[in-house]
């Protein structure tokens, strides 16, 4: 039940509790005076027929001194009340102590005549107003009132044991009221808090596995999921910060190699005369090398850092499939043909795809470079771009399974193949995070910063595709970049802000 129809129904039985605690007291009272009123009729019937043989004595129908009544008043019990009148109307007798009104006041004849032989009851009393004969002639009326003391007694402790009970009930119902509101508010919103306080203090937090589907179970509920999301983000933060940090010190170890070597052949060429014109031609060729390389690195870093920043364009544009990677490819061969290694191509590709061209020769200039970097002299490197599934080329047969256990339907794929040494699993796990190399990951033969398959990764998201990493031994290593052919536009947006 929601918590609004809940407290509403609460508060609707505590107003209505009342009206039913006097309807009840009405129909008990009624239901008692019903099953009593017969019985008890009979008996003040019967107890003024014994009093009428002495009322009825014409005697007492004459002004005279109240001390003559005092027989009279002897006869009545207290429970019975008796006034007389003569024919005229003049009062003449009263047992009413009460009774302030002087004896001898006449009565109007309407009050005197209403309601003769009548047995009036009422809820204290009964009441009997009947006229006096002596022979044919009127003397007077006696006015008779007989209490219902049972009855009264009765009802009075009706009264107090429905008190009692409506206490009774109001106490049970405030504690089943209390219990109900504790269990729906109180106790949720002291768990809401402690959660909160938690949070703030970056303290674990206990999850509460009570949550009703009312407001406040709702209201757990968000609290819990911006819990997560505030919880990611924090992670994300630690996790950015150690990567800062861990980016620095990588920076420092890699920069410090070049910059020392640098430092050296510097303080050789200053001191040239012992240096011959060939030698000092070679100092600067590697001074200028080891500075390339610092230039690389830091490349590597800035776009790295750019690809991971929301505020970093991918200006995706619709291009032809074949026309691009025909473009991807070509400028290779010269490279490949320099370091003694043959290189393999082939393009299968139909179709249009929403690609960013300049990201895309940075994903294939970093993937080629890995490759070329890890294949020796007289081996092959191969790159292929296939579109759905069309047939693989023959030099991928070795990774032919895992390649066809991947769905390729709707997509195009930027295969790199190289017969380079193969990686360990262990490692192979490890390589596309970043600034991970050398002696962490990877065998002391794959130089670099440790950036490029992160950035190729990085690139691939950006695309909405996904990146798939092989080696297979005595083969080489395999990477598989799958592109969609129609990426959504507002997943390409939200992969953006992210």
């Amino acid at each position: 039940m929601k918590l609004r129809n809940w407290l509403m129904s609460a508060f609707l039985i505590v107003m209505l509790l009342p009206v039913i605690a006097f309807g009840l007291f009405a129909y008990i009272t009624y239901e008692h005076d019903k099953s009593e009123s017969l019985e008890e009729y009979v008996q003040v019937a019967e107890k003024m027929q014994e009093y009428e043989g002495q009322i009825v004595n014409p005697k007492w129908y004459r002004v005279q001194s109240s001390e003559r009544y005092k027989p009279l008043e002897l006869l009545l019990d207290d429970s019975v009340e008796l006034t007389l009148y003569r024919a005229d109307g003049y009062r003449l007798f009263s047992t009413n102590k009460d009774d302030h009104q002087q004896y001898f006041l006449r009565i109007p004849a309407e009050e005197l005549y209403s309601k003769l032989y009548h047995l009036d009851k009422t809820p204290r009393a009964y009441k009997m107003k009947q006229p006096v004969f002596h022979g044919d002639q009127l003397i007077g009326f006696y006015d008779l009132r007989v209490e219902r003391e049972q009855y009264v007694e009765q009802v009075s402790n009706t009264v107090w044991q429905l008190i009692a009970g409506i206490i009774l009930f109001f106490v049970i119902l405030y504690v089943i009221v209390w219990l109900l509101v504790k269990r729906k508010l109180i106790q949720p919103m002291r768990h809401l808090m402690s959660q909160m306080s938690a949070l703030a203090n970056n303290e674990p937090v206990t999850e509460w596995k009570q949550a009703s589907n009312d407001e406040m179970g709702i209201l757990i509920r968000h609290f819990g999921n911006m819990r997560e999301d505030i919880e990611t983000a924090r992670e994300e933060v630690a996790r950015e910060q150690q990567d800062k940090q861990f980016m620095v010190a990588s920076l420092s170890h890699d920069l410090k190699t070049p910059l020392t070597s640098i430092q050296a052949y510097m303080e050789a060429l200053e001191n040239g005369s012992q240096l011959t014109q060939e030698e000092q031609e070679d100092y600067r060729a590697i001074v200028k090398s080891k500075a390339e390389q610092m230039r690389g690195m830091l490349d590597d870093l800035t776009l790295f850092a750019a690809l991971r920043s929301s505020k970093y364009p991918t200006n995706l544009i619709e291009v032809e499939g074949e026309e691009l990677f025909d473009m991807l490819f070509s400028g290779y061969d010269a490279l490949c043909s320099k370091q003694g290694v043959e290189l393999k191509t082939s393009i299968e590709v139909q179709g249009t795809y929403q690609m960013d061209p300049k990201q895309m020769m940075r994903l294939t200039d970093n993937l080629v470079s890995n490759a070329l970097r890890h294949t020796s002299a007289g081996r092959c490197v191969g790159m292929a771009a296939v579109s759905g599934n069309v047939q693989l080329p023959d030099w991928l047969a070795p990774f032919e399974q895992q390649l066809n256990d991947v769905q390729r339907i709707n997509s195009a794929s930027l295969i790199i193949f190289n017969e380079g040494a193969v990686i360990p699993d262990k490692v192979l796990s490890e390589l596309l995070e970043p600034f991970v190399q050398g002696e962490q990951s990877r065998p002391k033969s794959m130089q670099g910063f440790g950036l490029g398959l992160s950035i190729t990764q990085e690139i691939i998201r950006r695309h909405c595709g996904q990146l798939h990493l092989w080696s297979k031994a005595p083969y080489g290593t395999v990477v598989m970049c799958q592109f969609p052919i129609h990426p959504n536009s507002n997943t390409v947006k939200e992969d953006k802000d992210t």
